[in-house]
C-alpha cells in the first residue's frame, strides 16, 4: 500500500501525554500538547466541625440578612 499523505491532527500531536506536573486534571493545550498553567489552589469548603469550632450554630450563621 502506498503511504497516505493526508495530514491529520493525530500525526501532528506528540506521542503520549505530557506529565501533569503534580496536578490531577490539568488543562491541556490541544495545539501544542503542553499543560496550561493554572492559578493557585482551589478553596475548599469548610466542614461542620470547623464551623462549630468558630462558634457557628446553624446555616444562618455567616449568611447575609434578607
Amino acid at each position: 500500500m502506498p503511504i497516505d499523505k493526508t495530514d491529520t491532527q493525530a500525526q501532528r500531536m506528540p506521542a503520549g501525554k505530557p506529565e501533569s506536573k503534580g496536578l490531577a486534571n490539568s488543562p491541556q493545550d490541544t495545539a501544542t500538547g503542553t499543560v496550561r498553567p493554572q492559578d493557585g489552589p482551589m478553596e475548599r469548603a469548610g466542614t461542620e466541625a470547623e464551623a462549630a469550632a468558630r462558634g457557628e450554630t446553624g446555616p444562618s450563621d455567616g449568611a447575609k440578612p434578607e
